[in-house]
């Protein structure tokens, strides 16, 4: 079983204090393992496929209870809908194999950027803590994902909300070295509108969807 990294648990009480609860950290730490089996399952689906579309996440949502919700192990939500409507004409598939393996198969990968389902603010997303966090965990993740993945010579990136894309811009200078290639993050390639999320057009956009074939 994977454990998140206990140095980083005064950093998530710093972030929220209602994770001092012992009940609390036992419930992040279930949501932690459960989303990083989830995603680690989701990359063997890249077998032969280079990566051509990453979208930067910020981190799993938060549940009291019950089975955890997370992108790579449920279809039902905005988000899900978002990017399938950026690749595809037909409808969201109900089953979860086929379409993670049909977003595979177009080079599509997401990744969170903090491992941790906290309670997200904008209060929270403005300390320092919160940065550290990003540069911390991000930085391994790359690393490690540098040795699992290959990359297309044209990758494109996108952030999905705002003020996580402009930390991550911020913390690593405008670059990140994904495979061989050092790739250029800037602030036109995040897909939040106004209402704080992103949206189809603006990811076709960011990832010149729009003479793909969609099939």
């Amino acid at each position: 079983m994977n454990y998140f990294d206990p140095e980083h648990i005064d950093k998530i009480k710093e972030l929220n204090r209602s994770y001092v609860r012992a009940d609390k950290l036992k419930r992040l730490h279930r949501i932690y393992n459960y989303s990083k089996n989830k995603f680690d399952l989701n990359l063997s689906r890249y077998k032969g496929i280079k990566v051509k579309y990453i979208l930067f996440g910020e981190a799993p949502p938060w549940t009291e209870e019950g089975i955890p919700k997370y992108f790579y192990s449920n279809i039902e939500s905005m988000l899900h809908d978002t990017i399938w409507k950026a690749f595809f004409l037909d409808p969201l598939p109900k089953e979860m194999n086929s379409a993670y393996s049909r977003l595979a198969k177009k080079g599509f990968l997401l990744i969170d950027t903090i491992p941790y389902a906290l309670k997200f603010n904008s209060k929270v997303r403005e300390k320092e803590i919160y940065k550290k966090l990003i540069l911390e965990y991000l930085s391994n993740e790359v690393k490690r994902i540098n040795t699992i993945l290959n990359f297309d010579e044209n990758l494109k990136i996108a952030f999905a909300f705002r003020i996580n894309g402009g930390k991550i811009i911020e913390l690593f200078k405008g670059e990140i070295k994904l495979g061989n290639q050092n790739i250029k993050l800037i602030s036109n390639n995040i897909a939040a509108d106004g209402s704080g999320f992103p949206k189809p057009n603006k990811l076709k956009e960011i990832f010149e969807l729009e003479n793909m074939n969609k099939k």
